[in-house]
C-alpha cells in the first residue's frame, strides 16, 4: 500500500469515524427521547388507571344504589298489584250494587208510570164527576125556580 493510498484510507477512516460518532450521538439522543417517552407513557398509564379505578368505583356505587332502588320499586309494584286486586274486587261489588239499584230504579219507574196512569184515570173520573155535579146543581137550581 502506497503512502497516498494509506493517506486516503486514513481520511476515509476519519470521515467514517466522524459519521459513526454522529450516528452514536443520534442513538444517544434517540435513546433519551425513548426513555422520556416511556416515562411519559408510564405516567399517563398510571393516571388512566387511577381514573378508571375512580370511574369503576363510582359505577359500582351507582349500580348498588340502582339495585336498592329496583328492590324498593319491586316491593312497591307488589303492593300496588295487591291494591289493584282489592280495587277490582270492590269495583265488581259496586257494579253488582249498581245493577241492583238500576233494576230497583227501573221498577220504581214502572210503578211511577202505573201511578201516573191511575192519577190520569182518577182525573178523568173527577172531571166526569164535576161535570155531573155541575149538571145536577143546574137541575136543582132550575127545580127551585119552579
Amino acid at each position: 500500500m502506497t503512502e497516498s493510498e494509506k493517506e486516503r484510507f486514513e481520511i476515509l477512516q476519519e470521515q467514517m469515524d466522524q459519521k459513526l460518532d454522529i450516528i452514536a450521538e443520534g442513538f444517544q439522543l434517540l435513546d433519551g427521547k425513548i426513555d422520556r417517552l416511556a416515562d411519559k407513557v408510564d405516567t399517563n398509564h398510571i393516571a388512566i388507571n387511577t381514573k378508571l379505578d375512580l370511574v369503576s368505583t363510582n359505577l359500582s356505587d351507582q349500580i348498588a344504589g340502582n339495585r336498592k332502588e329496583i328492590v324498593k320499586n319491586r316491593e312497591e309494584i307488589v303492593k300496588n298489584r295487591e291494591e289493584i286486586g282489592k280495587n277490582r274486587e270492590e269495583i265488581s261489588k259496586n257494579r253488582e250494587s249498581i245493577d241492583k239499584n238500576r233494576e230497583e230504579i227501573e221498577e220504581a219507574g214502572r210503578k211511577v208510570d202505573e201511578n201516573r196512569e191511575r192519577i190520569n184515570e182518577h182525573d178523568r173520573k173527577m172531571d166526569r164527576f164535576i161535570a155531573k155535579t155541575e149538571e145536577h146543581e143546574e137541575r136543582i137550581g132550575s127545580l127551585e125556580l119552579v
